[in-house]
């Protein structure tokens, strides 16, 4: 019986490790959705995942929009991770943090400035 509870746990957790969002479709569906690997001329700013952990990537908007993105190991970390940035942004006067932060399984999304519509569905699209 012990061997079977076991068993279970570990395949649970396995497929928990399936759902995992992959750093190279991510880039790949926000590049699609309109947020390229390549910052347009003129584009400034960080977003302020860097207080809370190093992304991974960085997307930009035609516009310049800054979307810093961290693909994190489990989704227990991602909602820390967001936690953690959101609380770090209030102290800047940054007050839309609903907005600017976008955490779904293993990811953290961070806007440098307030994304229109468009970027935030993009994003939240390819979080599935």
């Amino acid at each position: 019986m012990a061997i079977l509870a076991i068993a279970s746990s570990v395949t649970a957790c396995g497929s928990d490790e399936d759902e995992l969002i992959a750093e190279d479709p991510l880039r790949g569906c926000l590049a699609d959705g309109g947020l390229g690997a390549k910052p347009p001329r003129g584009a400034i700013g960080y977003a302020p995942l860097y207080l809370s952990t190093t992304p991974d990537f960085s997307a930009f908007s035609d516009d310049g929009t800054r979307l810093d993105v961290a693909v994190l190991g489990s989704e227990r970390k991602a909602k820390r991770t967001a936690a953690d940035v959101q609380a770090a942004m209030l102290p800047l006067g940054i007050s839309d943090t609903d907005q600017r932060v976008v955490a779904k399984q293993n990811v953290v999304a961070v806007f440098a400035d307030s994304p229109s519509r468009e970027e935030r569905d993009a994003v939240s699209a390819c979080l599935g």
